[in-house]
C-alpha cells in the first residue's frame, strides 16, 4: 500500500484536493438552499465594502450589511464575495437570513 502511496503522490494529493473542494461546495449550497427555504426576509443596509483580493482578471469584494432580526436585534453579516463593486455604503437591499444563524446572508433576487 505504501508503495502505491508512494507512486502515485500527486494522483492522491489532487484527490484530496478535489474531495475538499466537493465537501465545501455542497455545504454552501445546503447553506443557500436553506436560506432559500427557511430564511425571512427584511431590509439590509450595506456597511462596508471590503477588498478581498485580485488576480490577473479580476478584484473580488465583500459586501457587509447590517440588518435587524426577528426580534428586533442588530447584527452586521457579510453579504458575499462579488467580483465588482455592485453597491456603495448606505445603499439599502432586501435579504434574507436564518434566524439564530446571522454569519450567512443572501441577496433577494
Amino acid at each position: 500500500m505504501t508503495e502505491f502511496l508512494a507512486q502515485h503522490f500527486e494522483w492522491v494529493i489532487g484527490g484530496l484536493f478535489l474531495l475538499v473542494f466537493l465537501i465545501s461546495f455542497f455545504r454552501i449550497l445546503k447553506k443557500v438552499k436553506r436560506v432559500d427555504r427557511e430564511g425571512l426576509t427584511t431590509d439590509g443596509v450595506v456597511t462596508r465594502i471590503e477588498y478581498a483580493h485580485d488576480t490577473d482578471s479580476y478584484d473580488t469584494y465583500i459586501t457587509y450589511v447590517e440588518f435587524r432580526d426577528e426580534k428586533g436585534e442588530t447584527h452586521e453579516s457579510a453579504l458575499g464575495m462579488t467580483l465588482n463593486q455592485e453597491h456603495q455604503p448606505g445603499d439599502r437591499i432586501r435579504i434574507r437570513y436564518i434566524p439564530g444563524d446571522y454569519k450567512y446572508v443572501r441577496p433577494v433576487q
